[in-house]
């Protein structure tokens, strides 16, 4: 989804530094969501129980 965006940003007829904000902010989202699967793997690693604060760091990320 996030490529999509970012060929659409260079298919609009805007001015260069609201193309880059268009494409750092798909960075952006690109990079916290990848954040948040490393986040949801390290607590899955961790341990399989169910555990309450194993739950909330998944919530939170």
């Amino acid at each position: 989804m996030e490529v999509i965006a970012i060929i659409e940003a260079f298919l609009l007829d805007v001015q260069w530094i609201e193309r880059l904000l268009l494409i750092s902010s798909m960075v952006l989202i690109t990079i916290v969501e990848l954040l948040n699967s490393a986040i949801e793997a390290m607590v899955d690693r961790i341990g399989t129980e169910l555990h309450e604060l194993s739950a909330k760091a998944k919530d939170i990320g």
